[in-house]
Formats: structure tokens, C-alpha cells, sequence
């Protein structure tokens, strides 16, 4: 199998994704969508944080998204991302839920205040996003 195409975990009451620049795979959005379903069952504040590359989901991988994430009250999702695409997905995504906003990919403490995560938790946010961008690379 090729390198991994994302990467995800979760750290106290936030979801963290980290995305390539390749496309996704279908196995591995569909183990992702498992997750995020799996993860929003239990009782944590729903907030995510999308670190994005070039790859951006189908039309078909949003759809999942949207049809799991609509329906969360109090979601917060924040997406840095370089790319005018991936952007314009954040903004289709807000249409359906108002809980997402996008950044640069430089404004990631932006983000998180966006997301309301502070001091250790912030920390503990960015120590995750380390860890995910080396098993993209691995």
C-alpha cells in the first residue's frame, strides 16, 4: 500500500484530520467516516480541526460529511487550507452548518481560539497535528 492520504485522532473534546496532497482512497474515507461517527457518540464538545493539503474530498466523500455533520448542534470545524478549492468547500460546507470557518494555513492559533481550545489543550492540539503530518509523510 502507497503512502497514507490522511490522518486523524483525537485529543480531549476535539477531533484532529490532516490531509496530503494525494486524493483520499475510498477505504480510507470510509474509516475515517467511521470514526467521526463513532467519536460524536460520545459525550465530547463537537470541535475539529482540518488541516488541509492539496486533496480535497469527492463530491461524494462531502455528501457523507455533510449527511454525518449536519445534524450537530454546536459543531465548530476549522480548516486551514492554502487552497482556493478547498475553501470554496469550507464556505458550501457552512451552508448546511454554520460551524465551519476557514483559514490560512498559517493562522492555525487563530483556529483554535476559533474552536475555543486554549494553554494545555491547545497544546496538546498542536502536538497532534505534529504527529499526524509525519504518517502522511511516512
Amino acid at each position: 500500500m502507497g503512502a497514507k492520504t490522511l490522518a486523524y485522532g483525537k485529543t480531549g473534546n476535539c477531533l484532529v484530520f490532516v490531509a496530503g496532497d494525494n486524493d483520499y482512497t475510498e477505504q480510507e474515507w470510509s474509516e475515517y467516516i467511521r470514526y467521526v461517527k463513532k467519536t460524536l457518540g460520545t459525550d465530547m464538545l463537537p470541535r475539529a480541526l482540518v488541516i488541509a493539503g492539496d486533496a480535497v474530498p469527492t463530491a461524494r466523500q462531502r455528501q457523507q460529511l455533510n449527511e454525518l455533520l449536519s445534524p450537530v448542534e454546536n459543531l465548530k470545524v476549522a480548516v486551514l487550507s492554502g487552497s482556493v478549492v478547498g475553501r470554496g468547500i469550507v464556505t458550501a460546507l457552512s451552508w448546511f452548518n454554520s460551524g465551519y470557518r476557514a483559514f490560512p494555513p498559517y493562522a492555525l492559533d487563530e483556529a483554535l481560539r476559533y474552536l475555543e481550545l486554549q494553554g494545555a489543550v491547545a497544546n496538546d492540539v498542536k502536538q497532534m497535528v505534529d504527529r499526524l503530518r509525519l504518517e502522511i509523510r511516512a
